[in-house]
């Protein structure tokens, strides 16, 4: 069951490329057995193709989580984690598992020369804080493997409940990203061979702030087993990242829908 003030973010990132993002919120069934809880469910959500494009894409990831003793948690996705808790407002974790964000060149036939960003194994290192219905989040995503996919990227979110209660909640919130050079250059920069290869203009993406925008989050008991839920995020990318000749469309738009059934 939600919890009086949940957490906010479903984050995308990423972009879902946000999905683990997402993976907070899944929808879900649970059983558990002495120190260990199990959950199982589907998290679907559509966003854009790859970081800049005007295209999306629809995903459904099948969801299935193991806890021990609310240290030790393992997924598909974010892989094995620890989690820790500092005083009542602060909860510290760190996973190995995967990075869902990628680009193809069959993605948009402008990327014809360019080499295929895949997903890959990613390290994250996160801090949430709540106090009351205001809330915040900081997120280090450091995507691992060959250099062609390498890259980090730092996301840190805030925002306030309006809507907090045993059946319902709402929640708005700012969100920011910035990206180190690798992250930037691997999907933002074009290098001379990759221009002559595609046709784009060659361009020198740096480091700096990927981009900020808005989200709003909720979710709602429908009876005494079902609970919705929902997320809209809207952001606008920003520097190298806008000033890309990669990038299709500088408003990047990720939703994210499903429903919950408490057994």
């Amino acid at each position: 069951m939600p919890t009086l003030y949940p957490s906010a973010r479903t984050s995308i990132n990423s972009a879902i490329l946000l999905i683990t993002a997402l993976l907070g919120m899944p929808v879900t069934s649970a059983w558990a057995a002495g120190d260990w809880a199990l959950s199982a469910g589907a998290v679907a959500g559509v966003a854009p193709s790859y970081p800049g494009s005007d295209k999306s894409r629809a995903l459904v990831v099948p969801y299935v989580q193991a806890r021990y003793k609310d240290f030790l948690v393992i997924n598909p996705v974010e892989g094995v984690g620890v989690e820790q808790s500092v005083g009542e407002s602060l909860k510290l974790s760190a996973a190995l598992g995967f990075d869902l964000t990628r680009r193809k060149a069959s993605d948009d036939s402008r990327l014809n020369g360019l080499a295929d960003i895949k997903e890959t194994v990613a390290l994250r290192l996160i801090a949430k804080y709540r106090t009351g219905p205001v809330f915040a989040e900081a997120k280090v995503l450091s995507r691992l493997g060959s250099d062609q996919n390498r890259g980090s990227v730092v996301s840190v979110e805030g925002g306030y409940s309006l809507v907090a209660t045993r059946d319902s909640g709402i929640d708005l919130g700012l969100a920011v990203r910035w990206m180190n050079s690798s992250y930037s250059r691997n999907f933002f920069g074009v290098s001379a061979a990759q221009s002559a290869a595609s046709g784009l203009k060659a361009f020198n993406a740096g480091s700096g702030t990927e981009s900020a925008g808005v989200f709003v989050s909720g979710y709602q008991r429908l009876s005494p087993d079902w609970t919705g839920f929902a997320r809209l995020g809207v952001s606008k990318l920003q520097g190298d990242a806008a000033n890309s000749p990669i990038t299709r469309n500088t408003t990047q738009t990720t939703l994210i829908v499903g429903a919950r059934y408490a057994f």
